[in-house]
């Protein structure tokens, strides 16, 4: 073989690790194999057990975001969120998108691998933009190392070559004649190869000097053992056989052609622009004395995991996915048990034959079920729809795909049950029509039971729009989608819609099963007075939890309305916040919500409070503009009492 030797500086791929297809290639850099090898162990040394990872779809990115998830595997760590980017031309839509994904995971740990310098820039401002500093840990690459992308957000954390200081000076002592101490290596600048490209001493030009010294370390071994430099195969192993000390430490390659060992560190950036170096060796970092400082400008290290509970229940964080719970005990399975293969296969096979048996009922059958009236009269109206279901979408949209149809399948069986009426969907939600109120509800509680005890996709229940929430005794209060059901019956307006051929209701009964829905949250079942009103006399009433949640004002109607909650007694337990509606008694409205989430509450302005009260206006029947404004006219305290 007289290939020519190609020696590279700067390639760090892993891909040319591969001999086959790269037999003459060597480099004095370090293969990006070190690199996630460096990642792998700061995860470990900060005893991180969940990471998102995020990589550009080439060479670069795609490669040692793999190399990172085989590393960090072997320290049972798990890859939440896992996605690959376009390295170019990605919109600022797509990387809000990114960022929501993350949003709906528990993982708060993510490291980065982007080839594309916009993307890096356009994804830190996307960062900063959603305030997603704080409480969150960001791993990148060497790539973000790049001028023109400094100074990076403080908390930050990278990796990057660093050859060490000694080394650095010993060289620049020997070649140029410089006394040079170890500590003032890192700020000097080598003489450059080209006058119009001076880098600092830590870019590739140490790499480039070790790359002129390899080659010239090859060909006097060569000469020396009577061969010649002109031959590729006797350069090439003179090279692989070479050893000396150069600008960036012992170079030796191994077998592949790779530097052996190259130096690493891992950095944390700081407000004032500094830096925190952690020299790594394999299979730990050596960290400095002075401590890191985060997102969140604390050097407390931030947890892996960050899960939003209910009221009256705590994260339990040992599990994976991680719970809410009541008591704390975390003797339950993190999610459900899997289906063995023979039952897989069996449900399988007898899924394609009913799915073929009820194709050909549907088509007999069809244009009867589309003519088929609904009930007419007094009948009760129910809307239903999934709580963060774009989150979800966002996060896995093939996990969130099945789910979805998961959860049509559900409800469509517990109609049947209770003879109701599809009236439509529209996305995720679903209008029903039931000939009786006490029916309406019976087939909420049968849908909330249904879909607390499905066997939802895995991934799904690392989000917090779907997780597992337990209750005293380590009950299952909550698992997988989360469905808010509003229910209102009394005589309603009907025709046949023309192009579907079914029924359409309309009326102010389905605007107040629609306004009794939006005031729900997830997982929870409301109802309008002329429900609860008829459910005293239905004989099952003993099986149902019946509690008014609070008197409040829906949108386009005049007068407040007494929310009910409705739960069977198994669920009973589920905590919910106060309804998602203005309450009579305590300025509870979207302004005032909007008040009471924002940290620095005490702090508005009066600009801002009457911004607000502005939103309200546009939003809100006349008589609650007038309740809030009488709120915010309120003194501080008595105002923050209120809320």
């Amino acid at each position: 073989n007289r290939g020519v030797p190609q020696v590279s500086p700067g390639s760090t791929s892993s891909e040319f690790s591969d001999r086959a297809a790269h037999p003459t290639f060597v480099r004095t850099v370090g293969s990006d194999a070190f690199q996630a090898r460096v990642m792998a162990d700061a995860v470990r040394h900060f005893r991180w057990r969940c990471v998102n990872t995020l990589a550009t779809n080439e060479a670069y990115g795609a490669v040692l975001i793999s190399r990172f998830a085989e590393a960090v595997s072997a320290y049972n760590v798990t890859v939440g969120h896992a996605e690959l980017v376009s390295p170019s031309n990605v919109e600022p839509e797509e990387i809000d998108s990114l960022l929501a994904g993350l949003r709906a995971t528990y993982c708060r740990v993510t490291v980065v691998a982007f080839g594309s310098i916009p993307l890096i820039r356009d994804f830190l401002n996307a960062v900063k933009k959603f305030d997603m500093l704080a409480g969150w840990v960001w791993l990148f690459s060497d790539s973000v190392t790049m001028p023109v992308l400094q100074p990076l957000p403080p908390g930050i954390l990278y990796t990057h070559f660093h050859p060490p200081n000694e080394s650095l000076a010993n060289f620049k002592s020997s070649y140029f004649a410089k006394d040079v101490s170890p500590n003032r290596a890192a700020s000097l600048t080598f003489p450059s190869l080209d006058p119009l490209w001076d880098v600092p001493i830590r870019g590739l030009m140490p790499f480039m000097y070790d790359a002129v010294q390899l080659v010239a370390h090859a060909i006097n071994r060569t000469l020396v053992s009577g061969g010649t430099p002109f031959n590729g195969s006797q350069l090439l192993r003179a090279m692989h056989e070479t050893q000396f000390d150069g600008a960036t430490g012992t170079v030796t390659l191994d077998d592949n052609g790779d530097r052996e060992l190259p130096s690493y560190s891992l950095f944390n950036t700081l407000e004032d622009g500094r830096v925190v170096e952690a020299r790594w060796m394999p299979g730990e970092l050596v960290l400095p004395m002075q401590p890191m400082v985060w997102g969140d400008n604390t050097t407390a290290v931030p947890a892996d995991f960050h899960l939003d509970c209910p009221t009256g229940y705590a994260p339990v964080y040992s599990v994976r996915p991680p719970i809410c719970s009541a008591n704390g005990n975390t003797n339950v399975s993190a999610s459900k048990s899997e289906t063995p293969t023979a039952v897989i296969i069996a449900l399988v096979v007898g899924g394609v034959a009913i799915a073929i048996m009820a194709g050909a009922l549907i088509w007999i059958c069809g244009y009867r079920l589309r003519k088929k009236p609904g009930p007419a009269g007094n009948v009760a109206i129910i809307f239903t729809d999934i709580e963060g279901s774009t989150e979800l979408w966002n996060y896995n949209p093939s996990a969130m795909s099945k789910a979805l149809k998961d959860h049509n399948n559900i409800i469509r069986d517990c109609m049947k049950k209770y003879n109701a009426y599809e009236v439509k969907t529209e996305g995720d939600a679903f209008v029903i029509a039931v000939p009786s109120p006490c029916q309406a509800v019976k087939l909420c509680l049968s849908v909330q039971s249904a879909l607390n005890d499905h066997s939802w996709p895995p991934c799904l229940l690392k989000t917090r729009c779907a997780s597992i929430v337990l209750g005293p005794h380590d009950r299952v209060l909550f698992n997988g989608l989360r469905v808010r059901m509003g229910v209102a019956s009394g005589e309603v307006e009907s025709s046949i819609d023309p192009v579907t051929k079914r029924s359409d209701y309309f009326g102010a009964v389905v605007n107040m099963a629609a306004r009794v829905s939006d005031a729900a949250h997830g997982g929870q079942v409301l109802v309008a007075p002329s429900v609860r009103d008829a459910l005293a006399f239905d004989v099952d009433l003993n099986r149902f939890v019946v509690k008014e949640v609070g008197q409040a004002y829906l949108a386009g109607f005049p007068d407040s309305v007494a929310l009910h909650q409705v739960s069977s007694f198994t669920l009973s337990e589920r905590l919910f916040p106060p309804p998602r509606a203005s309450l009579v008694d305590g300025c509870s409205s979207p302004a005032a919500l909007m008040l009471s989430s924002m940290s620095q509450y005490k702090l508005i302005s009066p600009s801002r409070k009457q911004e607000l009260l502005g939103i309200a206006q546009n939003a809100l029947e006349l008589n609650y503009v007038n309740k809030l404004a009488h709120c915010i006219e309120d003194d501080q305290a008595d105002f923050e009492e209120k809320y």
